[in-house]
């Protein structure tokens, strides 16, 4: 008998969209990728990475080389015609894991929503000094300013307060490092280890350490804050969604509610004021150190039903994926 067809979610305009601003970007071509869900059902609409594959460029690799390509080869040319950035290659968020962080803070009780905090431009927390980009100081400021300015700092104070499983556990809330089976789609959305206190939780704390997350990762993170904070469902097959085992607690809709409006605020008045033509939307920028070339440069967010992600390999700021996001959603139907 013939076999049936298989639907995927994919929305062809959204995914022809994001494919062009990437192809076309970055004089000629960008390293990264861009993924789009749908909140309120869970429907992946967009997966783009780029440089996307080109058999021509794999073509003239010998035979053993093209049997490890799916999974871990690079072009010694830089092409890298088979590595699928958006949802199995893992990254440092940098500071779109602040959405994390500030979450664990608010959850347990370490600060509250309208708390006015320090931001100073360097801070010694738990063996480890943490500066804040160029060293900016912005002395005592609500947690919403300090979160919209992206105060490395902040954070780094906050964490001293959380438990060793606490941005483990409500990572997992949100989706990064959730265990999940995706029909159609062998994904990966981050990991984010046990960090007890010290160095280590101080690092996972503004996103840099052993904390990684993937494009799909951080767009689940953003769509499952849009949802109030109950973890979305990605589904890639049309009525069949991810399956969870062992699903983590929901968000606390309060904590939900005040990380919706800090990610308005960075759009408003934060480091994603670059956006600020997109209505209603919220967001998180990112510059990720990965101790080998210029920063990654993230932006992650959602605007009606359509939460993002956007990764700018070595871009050396967010500056270039929030152009890229504006761009993007200017064009989306969302």
């Amino acid at each position: 008998p013939r076999g049936g067809n298989v639907v995927t979610t994919i929305n062809p305009r959204l995914q022809r969209v994001a494919y062009n601003q990437m192809r076309n970007g970055c004089n000629g071509g960008c390293r990264g990728a861009v993924v789009a869900i749908a909140p309120n059902t869970g429907k992946i609409l967009a997966m783009v990475s780029t440089p996307s594959y080109d058999p021509n460029k794999l073509a003239s690799h010998d035979q053993s080389v093209r049997e490890t390509a799916w999974s871990s080869w690079n072009d010694p040319n830089g092409s890298e015609p088979m590595l699928n950035r958006a949802i199995n290659q893992l990254y440092p968020p940098g500071s779109t894991f602040k959405v994390v962080t500030t979450s664990a803070a608010l959850g347990a009780g370490v600060v509250g929503a309208n708390d006015t905090v320090s931001c100073p431009g360097v801070a010694s927390v738990d063996g480890r000094t943490i500066p804040n980009e160029d060293e900016f100081a912005l002395g005592q400021v609500s947690m919403g300013t300090a979160f919209a300015r992206s105060c490395n700092t902040t954070q780094a104070m906050l964490s001293s307060g959380l438990t060793d499983t606490a941005l483990r556990d409500t990572a997992a809330q949100l989706g990064i490092g959730t265990e999940m089976t995706i029909p159609g789609l062998d994904a990966y959305t981050g990991e984010v280890p046990v960090a007890e206190q010290g160095p280590a939780r101080v690092e996972a704390s503004i996103g840099q350490g052993t904390v990684t997350a993937s494009p799909f990762g951080l767009a689940l993170m953003s769509a499952s804050v849009a949802a109030g904070g109950n973890l979305v469902l990605p589904t890639f097959f049309q009525g069949e969604p991810a399956t969870v085992p062992n699903p983590p607690a929901p968000l606390d809709p309060a904590v939900a509610s005040t990380i919706q409006d800090y990610m308005r605020q960075v759009v408003t008045s934060g480091t994603g004021t670059g956006a600020g033509g997109i209505p209603d939307l919220r967001g998180k920028t990112g510059t990720a150190e990965t101790g080998m070339g210029d920063p990654h440069g993230w932006f992650t967010g959602y605007a009606g039903d359509l939460a993002f992600a956007v990764l700018m390999q070595e871009a050396d700021s967010s500056k270039p994926a929030v152009s890229m996001a504006a761009n993007f959603l200017s064009q989306a139907p969302y």
